[in-house]
């Protein structure tokens, strides 16, 4: 089960995707030069009826330095927003 991110940088609206697998926990992001950033993201907290999840995840490049650092809140339903920021300071308002 996977769910499909959208980036939009807060200043100039530059929109990367990406992909969230449910199951494995792995998220990929797509740069605009198509270089792609993995990771993992953990979940951080979790209502008592785990109806809301508030997640967040550190993705690497295997080709660079770059970073992104996602913090997400979303529901059972695998819907959400969130923020995004690359070590070299772009900044990203996320959905899901």
């Amino acid at each position: 089960m996977t769910r499909k991110l959208t980036l939009t940088h807060f200043a100039t609206g530059e929109v990367l995707t990406g992909v969230a697998n449910l199951i494995t926990r792995e998220v990929t992001v797509t740069m605009p030069s198509g270089e792609v950033l993995r990771g993992k993201y953990t979940t951080v907290e979790q209502n008592d009826a785990g109806t809301n999840i508030t997640a967040s995840a550190l993705l690497k490049s295997d080709t660079s330095k770059l970073m992104l650092e996602l913090k997400l809140t979303g529901n059972e339903f695998g819907s959400g927003f969130g923020e995004a920021e690359t070590n070299d300071g772009r900044k990203y308002k996320v959905q899901f």
